[in-house]
């Protein structure tokens, strides 16, 4: 990132601080979320430990005052940033446990947002379960409580439902998981484009592994052209195509998936931060674990597209970051070429990629395979048929020597 736009992006809470000297524990709460913000754009663990010791210190400086929740709420978010998910399950529980006293802007943290957290908490620990019972209740206080901020509650319910059904995936639970994907895609509105497109995810996979596909796509195709196109369905149809490539080894097509820019909304083109990347652009990166499961094929092609003077140069190297072998580990320490700014940090985006494990994902079966299923049942019955006919000729013709 760019000096210039760094400073940009940090000159409203330092300023903020400086406009607050008469109210100190709210200019402690500014140079911390300071802090965390220049943590959260560089990736940095000093700048999150530097936050996490700001908070702390306005609860140990201030245990009654009256940004106590925004703070607690806040350090709940770095914790989980620095991977310490039950620390963050701790703190954010005593916003949960009682009602959250009013912020200095009058309203208390949204309760369904505190309750999505926590769900994070369990889910960084695997614990999908326990995940799931937090974000059902996140649903419920959704629900429950639209009434001011109606469009910022139907969103956090939203959200709550869309971890509802990952959950219930990951659980085995598909047929639960397709009926809240369902409801939300075929009905809901006011989803944000990255909450859509998880959805959409996971209404497929859990689709595929209940064997429903063909009913899935057959009732997204039947809904009004309008909500096809440029809506939920419209991922949800653009992953089941991406799948069926997949299925197919089609490197190239995969890779036209990944380099789609319709697939891939995000504002990380200046930045390359890695959350921005996952937040805009699923279906890219699905298409990107796709190429590295077809191994060193995929691998070769798409290192000659890195190596060379097209276009899609960057693409390639983060689709090769995808691939967990020592040749992909090779590649992302020395890239074969680098964005003209920001290049460390692009750097340290395929690294954070490399880091991750690859999740695992149910195919459709091949449409040419259950055709060729049917050629071979239908040779088989030839073939009886012809043996029957044959063996009652013998016959006959056996009876009438005697």
């Amino acid at each position: 990132m760019s000096t210039l736009l760094l400073v940009a992006l940090l000159a409203g809470p330092v300023q903020d601080a400086g406009e607050h000297k008469d109210d100190p524990e709210l200019a402690a709460w500014h140079r911390a979320n300071a802090a965390h913000r220049l943590g959260e754009l560089r990736n940095d663990e000093k700048s999150m430990r530097d936050a996490e010791e700001g908070y702390r210190n306005i609860l140990r400086d201030w245990p009654g005052g009256k940004y106590r929740d925004m703070t607690i709420e806040c350090l709940g978010d770095v914790l989980l940033d620095l991977k310490r998910p039950s620390e963050a399950r701790e703190a954010l529980k005593q916003l949960t446990e009682a009602d959250a006293r009013a912020t200095a802007w009058g309203q208390a943290p949204f309760r369904p947002e505190l309750f999505v957290k926590i769900g994070k908490t369990h889910e960084a620990e695997w614990d999908w379960a326990r995940a799931l019972e937090a974000y059902k209740e996140g649903a419920k206080q959704g629900s429950s409580e639209i009434g001011g901020c109606g469009t910022c509650m139907v969103r956090m319910a939203l959200a709550s439902q869309t971890r509802m059904a990952r959950c219930l995936y990951r659980l085995g639970r598909n047929d639960e998981a397709m009926a809240i994907c369902r409801q939300v895609l075929f009905e809901a509105d006011g989803m944000s484009e990255g909450l859509s497109t998880e959805l959409s995810i996971i209404a497929v996979d859990a689709a595929v592994a209940a064997g429903r596909l063909e009913y899935l796509e057959h009732d997204l195709l039947t809904l009004p052209r309008p909500r096809i196109e440029g809506g939920h369905a419209e991922a949800a149809l653009k992953y089941v195509a991406m799948l069926r490539l997949r299925v197919a080894r089609d490197i190239e097509g995969l890779f036209r998936v990944l380099i789609d820019p319709s697939n891939s909304h995000f504002g990380w083109q200046n930045q390359y931060r890695w959350a921005e990347l996952k937040a805009g652009g699923r279906l890219a990166i699905e298409a990107a674990e796709c190429l590295a499961e077809l191994g060193d094929p995929a691998f070769n092609w798409l290192e000659s597209q890195a190596q060379g003077e097209g276009s899609w140069q960057t693409w390639a190297t983060i689709a090769l970051a995808h691939f967990h072998t020592d040749r992909a580990r090779a590649i992302v320490h020395n890239p074969p070429s680098l964005p003209r700014s920001n290049g460390p940090q692009f750097v340290q985006m395929l690294e954070q990629i490399q880091s991750g494990t690859p999740r695992t994902r149910p195919y459709p079966r091949p449409r040419f395979q259950r055709q060729s299923v049917d050629k071979i049942m239908l040779a088989i019955l030839a073939s009886l048929l012809v043996l029957g006919l044959a063996v009652g000729v013998a016959r006959r013709k056996k009876q009438g020597d005697f």
